[in-house]
């Protein structure tokens, strides 16, 4: 039986995770191979400074196509009920769905944790900055203004000067501070400076191009007396089943090695526990060391994550 205080831990951990995926789902010359399907991630790529150590990205569109978004999405939109307000309000004044507008989105962080997020869009740059004019005249009746220098567009409100990019591909980039045209330009002028990040690079290399949603890192954490410095992760959805793989480098064989072994201990330690979509998953994990790294794989039925999401969102009894 898990105490209070790891079962609150996990149902925060859990909530972390899923309002991460909601902003993931609502917010080319040098592009990695992998994920070549995804705009924002190439381009992203093509324009980020060498200095990013972590990059995160996400397809919609598969999103959009699986059970757990159709089932959950509208629940969570109903139960919040100005988030579904002001979907509705862009509905009416700009003709589009600004859920369905996104295709895919990738956002990087530098050792700062200072980042920018790339949108893969399917309406045009003029009907978009149209919506923004007409939204926020509508929300302050006082005049907005748009210009453009390069692929930068600065918007001019009442409450100050905004910018955000334009980049091929109808790709809209943005960073934590929007009123910092410098710091936009540094994440989306890097002209292909992350091509000489050799570690990144390698990590995006091994993504599956078919992902729904992939994490590469070159940052190193240390955590219970176990470490590591970077890694991949990815999760490809297709034909109602979720395959999850994840390589991190450790940094000695005898790490990886004990990783995997306690891995394995783990997976037997559960045995028999929770729910019967708990121990079918349990039957796909693998973990297995590979010289310094440890590469882990799981799979699952939509149905079958779905159910153990929710078990675990009421606390794992």
């Amino acid at each position: 039986m898990m105490t209070s205080a790891a079962r609150g831990s996990v149902r925060r951990g859990f909530s972390v995770w899923g309002l991460s995926a909601l902003a993931v789902v609502a917010t080319a010359s040098v592009a990695t191979p992998a994920l070549a399907a995804n705009k924002s991630l190439p381009v992203a790529v093509a324009s980020l400074p060498g200095d990013i150590e972590i990059i995160a990205s996400a397809d919609a569109t598969v999103a959009r196509s699986t059970k757990l978004y159709t089932s959950t999405v509208p629940l969570l939109l109903a139960m919040s009920g100005s988030a579904q307000t002001g979907l509705d309000e862009v509905k009416k004044t700009c003709g589009f769905d600004p859920l369905t507008a996104i295709d895919d989105v990738t956002i990087a962080m530098d050792a700062g944790k200072d980042g920018a997020a790339f949108l893969g869009v399917n309406v045009k740059e003029s009907v978009f900055t149209s919506c923004l004019v007409s939204l926020a005249k509508q929300k302050s009746g006082a005049d907005v203004t748009t210009s453009k220098s390069g692929n930068e567009i600065t918007v001019k409100a009442p409450s100050g000067t905004f910018y955000f990019a334009w980049l091929p591909g109808d790709v809209i980039a943005f960073t934590k501070n929007p009123r910092d045209s410098k710091e936009l330009a540094r994440f989306t002028g890097g002209a292909g400076a992350l091509a000489s990040n050799k570690q990144m690079a390698s990590w995006l290399s091994m993504a599956d191009p078919n992902a729904l949603a992939v994490i590469a890192t070159t940052r190193s954490f240390s955590s219970g007396g176990m470490s590591m410095d970077g890694g991949v992760g990815s999760v490809v959805y297709k034909g109602g089943t979720y395959e999850a793989k994840a390589t991190i480098e450790v940094g000695s064989q005898s790490k990886a090695e004990l990783i995997a072994k306690g891995a394995g201990m783990l997976k037997s330690a559960l045995a028999n526990k929770g729910p019967s979509e708990l121990q079918t998953i349990l039957g796909t994990v693998d973990v297995k060391a590979s010289g310094t790294t440890v590469v882990a794989k799981a799979s699952g039925a939509e149905s079958d994550v779905t159910a153990l999401l929710g078990w675990a969102m009421k606390g794992m009894p």
